[in-house]
């Protein structure tokens, strides 16, 4: 099953906060299907991913191409902290994405980070956007 998991602490350590599935997913809960774009104000959601409490993320056979965005506004909003994580080729393990507050580049993604305050442990908004198959 593709999926980013979210983590509590940082480096994908202590608890397991919740998933969006990629991909193949039609019908399956928190799921972006391919060639769509979901978004969720974590502040408006009551049995999934706490507000305020994500650090890091898994990234598992998620496909090239896909685009995920984390911000610490609940409305999406750039003049706060934000990051991106462009995939940049299907991870076939769980691959780490180990912070929120990095510049980072490697085989698996790229991650830009839009500094304001601060997003570790305060991310409100995650947005998941996945190519066409």
């Amino acid at each position: 099953m593709s999926r980013i998991k979210f983590w509590e602490g940082n480096g994908c350590d202590q608890d397991n906060l919740g998933s969006v599935k990629v991909g193949d997913c039609e019908g399956e809960g928190h799921c972006v299907t391919w060639g769509d774009t979901k978004s969720w104000n974590l502040k408006e959601t009551d049995d999934w991913i706490p507000n305020d409490e994500a650090r890091s993320c898994t990234l598992k056979d998620v496909p090239a191409g896909t685009v995920i965005t984390l911000y610490d506004s609940p409305d999406g909003d750039k003049d706060d902290d934000w990051t991106q994580i462009t995939v940049n080729q299907r991870t076939t393990n769980d691959v780490c994405v180990p912070s929120f507050e990095d510049d980072f580049s490697d085989e698996w993604y790229t991650q830009n980070y839009h500094k304001n305050n601060g997003l570790q442990g305060k991310v409100s908004r995650i947005k998941v956007s996945v190519p066409n198959k």
